[in-house]
């Protein structure tokens, strides 16, 4: 007998519809070895699907024990329950459950890039390049920000090992968009954070006039923050960028400037009553009409909180916004990547 990496003993659950209440599985028993495949067969509505809800903890039984690799989920908390889903679980659902904000690679790496899984962003980068990509697939910039996000990740990991010279090799490739991306570099692009960490790069190396010059780069563009609904409008953390450039040359008074505009627009339009022009061109999302688009703009206020109070060392603060964020949006990717640049700010000056 191989090793048992799953084990369900006497699950039972029921669901109650009224005063009628309907016992789905009873005593339900499986031991599932390492290597093995498993089929679960039988009629419609005899308890296939939540008995793989429950084996995939997006359940719970009423009783009956679950393990999963040596390890008991009854008495688990959601945190504890998520780790175990992102870490050990994967789940092909009947329906399909993708995030309709997010392209089909972007939904597939998403619990890597929470986890922070450094060599995932290698194989997200591997995806892109080998993918001739149509504009239904994430045109409107989705499939160009993963181009670009995942370059310019890849570049602060290398600034971190001190390989400078890659980081630069990957900012550089990140001002071009590849033909398979299926969509051109609009005029006027927004690359605040790409010429911010040119110029931390080149700075590494010694090249004092680069570094300069790409700062000076960065700090460009539109300071004033807006709601960002459509793809081409100047998003919130480019302008984050130049306040981080303006501070690297020593222009604390334009750094602050940027950081408060930041803050304080999150703070005042939190409470907006947000309506949208459905003929508008360069919506990127579809499904415009599914979205709640109050809760979207506290999104985006939290956000442009999150970034000012973070640029004005308001850190704990910072924190507490990006913390609201993602209970209101899970996988705001760009929230999880500037949240753990807090305590950089702790501790080093970026």
């Amino acid at each position: 007998m191989g090793e048992i990496i799953l084990q369900a003993k006497n699950i039972d659950k029921s669901f109650s519809n009224g005063k009628t209440k309907l016992s789905v599985l009873k005593n339900f028993s499986l031991d599932v070895e390492m290597g093995q495949i498993i089929t679960i067969m039988g009629q419609s509505g005899s308890g296939k699907t939540t008995a793989l809800n429950i084996l995939g903890t997006l359940d719970q039984a009423d009783a009956g024990e679950l393990t999963i690799n040596g390890t008991q989920i009854h008495d688990m908390n959601e945190t504890e329950l998520s780790t175990i889903r992102n870490r050990d679980i994967g789940f092909v659902f009947q329906f399909h459950h993708l995030l309709p904000e997010f392209s089909a690679i972007e939904n597939i790496l998403m619990p890597t890039w929470i986890k922070g899984a450094d060599d995932r962003k290698d194989s997200a980068l591997d995806l892109i390049e080998k993918r001739q990509f149509h504009p239904w697939e994430g045109g409107e910039g989705k499939v160009s920000y993963q181009h670009v996000n995942t370059h310019v990740e890849l570049a602060k990991i290398a600034l971190k090992k001190g390989e400078y010279q890659t980081a630069i090799t990957h900012l550089e490739a990140a001002q071009v968009y590849p033909y398979n991306l299926g969509e051109g570099k609009l005029l006027g692009t927004q690359e605040n954070d790409i010429f911010y960490w040119l110029g931390c790069a080149y700075d590494k190396l010694g090249e004092k006039e680069q570094a300069e010059a790409s700062w000076k780069t960065a700090t460009q563009g539109i300071s004033e923050p807006s709601p960002a609904i459509f793809y081409n409008d100047q998003q919130p953390d480019k302008i984050f960028y130049q306040g981080l450039a303006f501070l690297k040359l020593n222009n604390q008074e334009e750094a602050e400037k940027r950081f408060q505009k930041l803050y304080n627009y999150g703070k005042e339009h939190m409470d907006d009553e947000v309506k949208l022009d459905y003929f508008a061109i360069s919506l990127p999302d579809l499904l415009i009409w599914e979205e709640d688009l109050q809760v979207r703009n506290k999104i985006h206020c939290y956000y442009l909180i999150g970034l000012g109070a973070m640029g004005l060392q308001k850190t704990e603060e910072a924190q507490q916004a990006f913390d609201a964020l993602k209970k209101l949006d899970t996988y705001h990717l760009s929230a999880h990547i500037h949240a753990k640049m807090i305590s950089d700010f702790n501790t080093v000056s970026l």
